[in-house]
């Protein structure tokens, strides 16, 4: 008599019972958002990056924080208040710095109170190079805004050359003439011989957004624009030989030294200057 064992019956869990991928994925993410939220560190760390990186893409863009720090102690040994253009900056510069130090103050206090576990040497080392980008970034801060400076006019530099070419070559015919389009209304000094055009408003060079607000010429045909708006403080120099800056007596018998400069082109500078 052959007794037949009965065949083995497998059983799975129908689709529904089993977890769809778009739920495994909004679990997972679920877990990382909850994790990064549990973790300080990942909050301080963002804090100083977020600062850094902020100021550094700032400064490469507004030219005008060169001269803050000039302008803030002038207005402190003046006993003035800062001006309306620094106002803005300074909120902003003060917001950042709230910021760096909130996260790097608040890594030390959490290694300290233990917070922070198993920190390691990795984060103690993070914090100082965060520390060493700080400083680094403060102690460079005039070559980094002019480095964003240079960067942004040598785009412009054709525009730059072909307008100071036209002025220089139609200087005396603007002088005389002030009905002409060349350029806007202005001043012009000394009057019997001018060598200075002051416009009244803003102005910008033809083809760019770079503001300025008086030109000097020389008689060696170097042409000058004293910049407005976030490059205010700087000078543009054009020079057709290529000659790199130099001192000048302007129309108002001012006198002009050179403190710091940087090319933009062969025949174009960016100078900033003592006046006296």
């Amino acid at each position: 008599m052959t007794i037949e064992s009965p065949s083995p019956t497998w059983s799975f869990p129908a689709d529904k019972d089993l977890p769809s991928q778009s739920h495994m994925t909004t679990s997972l993410k679920q877990s990382k958002l909850f994790t990064v939220s549990r973790n300080p560190r990942l909050w301080l760390w963002g804090l100083q990056l977020t600062a850094l990186v902020s100021l550094v893409v700032w400064m490469l863009v507004d030219g005008y924080l060169a001269q803050l720090t000039l302008g803030l102690t002038a207005s402190v040994q003046n006993g003035q208040l800062p001006s309306q253009q620094a106002w803005p900056r300074i909120v902003g510069l003060s917001l950042l710095s709230l910021a760096f130090w909130s996260g790097w103050l608040g890594g030390l206090a959490a290694i300290i109170a233990g917070w922070i576990r198993q920190a390691g040497i990795k984060y103690i080392l993070g914090l100082t190079t965060s520390m060493a980008l700080w400083l680094a970034i403060l102690s460079n801060w005039n070559a980094i805004v002019e480095a964003g400076q240079s960067w942004r006019f040598r785009s412009e530099r054709q525009q730059i050359r072909k307008f100071a070419t036209e002025i220089d070559h139609q200087w005396k015919e603007l002088c005389r003439d002030p009905d002409q389009k060349l350029v806007p209304e202005f001043n012009a000094y000394p009057l019997y011989e001018p060598t200075l055009l002051i416009f009244l408003g803003h102005h910008t060079i033809p083809g760019t957004d770079i503001g300025y607000n008086a030109i000097e010429r020389s008689e060696s045909h170097t042409v000058r624009f004293e910049l407005t708006g976030s490059n205010s403080g700087w000078w543009l120099q054009v020079h057709t030989d290529h000659l790199p800056p130099t001192s000048f007596v302007g129309g108002l018998e001012e006198s002009f030294s050179v403190m710091r400069s940087r090319p933009v082109s062969d025949s174009v500078f960016l100078v900033h200057y003592d006046v006296q």
